[in-house]
């Protein structure tokens, strides 16, 4: 027989098996952006932008100013519009706008870096638990296909 909450402890456990099974792939969000800055600032722009492993199309010039546009991950551009300004002299403009989510370049780095330990997250378990002769018995995650 059940009690309450089973269904919902066999949910939660559930979901985190297939997590812990399956390739998972780590997104971070992506910005579209439009660049605005003097000619003379356009190499160091791209330069910037292929460092934090953004895409652009070739530049556009217009007058005296250059306008590049493509897409990078948020985390890297979030501080970008002051680099902006102090290099152009105030004579730069970055405009971006949620494009979406892209796999993380630096996913590694970044699960690392939370140091997150599934197996020790006693309140969250990945394991299942099975009855047999009236007894419940939890099963690891990577056995459970063998039952």
């Amino acid at each position: 027989h059940t009690e309450g909450g089973d269904f919902r402890q066999a949910t939660y456990r559930a979901v985190r098996q297939g997590l812990r099974s399956g390739r998972n792939i780590l997104l971070e969000p992506w910005f579209d952006f439009r660049l605005e800055v003097p000619a003379d600032n356009i190499g160091k722009a791209m330069s910037d932008v292929t460092r934090m492993h953004g895409e652009f199309q070739p530049p556009v010039t217009e007058g005296d100013k250059c306008i590049l546009t493509g897409s990078a991950p948020a985390a890297a551009m979030r501080d970008y519009s002051r680099e902006v300004t102090a290099y152009t002299r105030g004579h730069g403009r970055l405009t971006c706008t949620l494009k979406g989510y892209e796999p993380c370049h630096n996913a590694e780095e970044v699960i690392a870096g939370c140091g997150y330990d599934p197996e020790a997250d006693t309140a969250n378990p990945t394991g299942s638990v099975f009855c047999a002769h009236g007894a419940g018995f939890v099963v690891p995650w990577y056995e459970v296909r063998d039952y």
